[in-house]
């Protein structure tokens, strides 16, 4: 882990209160409903902490459980990796705006993506809405005032090059 990573980390602990602690730990580590599986880094391990953003931990992923629809975060890059067959997945990066029909059968694993530190590229914040009445998965994109946000960034005394980063998706 990077060195600016840890201390914002260690930074964020400080400013959570004892309320937002004991709520973050009464948080599921996984959430199953109906098909879909609901984590923050992956089905198979989630205090491991893995990106799944590549064949291995797709198939990893696919499984671990029965879950037709799987959404996840962690790696910021916004993708969807769809399972072929048995051993195949196909995995799609998702530029800007998208929307997925999800009226098949596939399995797919949907990752949202960052409302606030992308990593692929693209400033703006990522996010998607699951719409089971209509069968789709869209994925959106929205600016924000980052020059405001590093402002915060650098106001609370922390790395300047958090900042730098959001300027770019990085």
């Amino acid at each position: 882990m990077r060195e600016d990573a840890k201390e914002t980390i260690l930074w964020t602990m400080d400013q959570l209160t004892e309320d937002n602690k004991a709520y973050l730990a009464a948080l599921p580590e996984r959430l199953d409903l109906a098909d879909m599986c609901f984590v923050h880094a992956n089905p198979y391990n989630p205090k491991g902490w893995r990106y799944v953003m590549d064949r291995k931990y797709a198939m990893r992923s696919f499984g671990s459980a029965k879950f037709r629809l799987c959404c996840i975060g962690h790696s910021h890059r916004p993708l969807v990796i769809t399972r072929n067959h048995l051993f195949s997945a196909t995995i799609d990066p998702v530029k800007g705006d998208r929307n997925y029909d999800i009226s098949d059968t596939k399995r797919r694993i949907f990752n949202c993506g960052s409302v606030g530190q992308p990593r692929d590229r693209d400033p703006r914040a990522c996010y998607l809405i699951i719409d089971t009445t209509e069968r789709q998965i869209r994925f959106h994109r929205v600016a924000y005032n980052i020059a405001k946000t590093i402002a915060a960034i650098k106001a609370a005394g922390l790395p300047e090059q958090l900042g730098h980063r959001l300027k770019k998706g990085l």
